[in-house]
């Protein structure tokens, strides 16, 4: 999983490559555990999604992706 660009001010790219062609899902949660943001992609092996973030607060947040039974997980800070 790549994400960019990071800090992110307005927006962000999550890219998921994945060898399995199985269904994925990927999340954005807050410092403190809040769900933000969901998606889930159905029997896929390549994912590129953009986000908006200039509606969220500044800080770091936490990108989930999970496929197949295996997480993958990230950080993206937010600085408006």
């Amino acid at each position: 999983m790549i994400i960019g660009p990071n800090p992110a001010a307005n927006s962000f790219t999550i890219y998921f490559n994945s060898h399995a062609k199985a269904p994925a899902t990927i999340s954005v949660f807050d410092e403190l555990g809040h769900h933000i943001w969901n998606n889930t992609y159905s029997s896929t092996l390549d994912v590129m999604e953009d986000i908006d973030c200039s509606h969220w607060g500044n800080g770091i947040y936490f990108v989930k992706a999970e496929q197949g039974g295996k997480i993958y997980s990230m950080k993206i800070l937010v600085q408006q």
